[in-house]
């Protein structure tokens, strides 16, 4: 009887959803939207580009392709639950933090560290998936996100 008053009492409450979470949840879920829709159109071959372009964006897409594919797709799942207010979302922003870090390690095992842009990118997404699971970590110790 308890647990059911609590949880009664938790779902009206009305929560606000901070403008950051609006923010960040809507730009991070277009802008991976729009990355894995031009990354399926590309490795379909339905977009073609010169060997210039082509290069630079190999080198701004995971070691493995698909690590994008996985790292896009807890994106996309984390900025839905975060723009919801769901808890998921901190664990799905993690799942693609520990993407990337494979993916990092093994480029970094593989290939060596220091490619240029390469390197730049890496380092980039690192520091953004972070934030993004520490921001998520925040707002549920704050009681945004249940």
């Amino acid at each position: 009887m308890r647990n059911e008053l609590e949880y009664t009492v938790q779902s009206s409450k009305t929560r606000i959803r901070p403008s950051w979470v609006s923010a960040i949840a809507i730009w991070h879920f277009g802008w991976f939207a729009i990355l894995l829709l031009f990354m399926c159109l590309m490795y379909s071959g339905a977009v073609h580009l010169s060997a210039g372009p082509r290069a630079r964006l190999d080198a701004a897409v995971a070691h493995i392709p698909i690590a994008t594919y996985l790292i896009g797709l807890t994106n996309l799942v984390g900025s839905g639950f975060l723009f919801y207010l769901r808890k998921a979302a901190f664990y799905a922003f993690c799942a693609g933090l520990a993407v990337r870090v494979i993916d990092v390690t093994l480029h970094s095992v593989t290939e060596g560290w220091g490619h240029g842009l390469t390197s730049v990118w890496q380092i980039a997404s690192l520091i953004a998936g972070t934030s993004f699971c520490v921001y998520a970590r925040h707002l549920i110790v704050r009681g945004i996100l249940i």
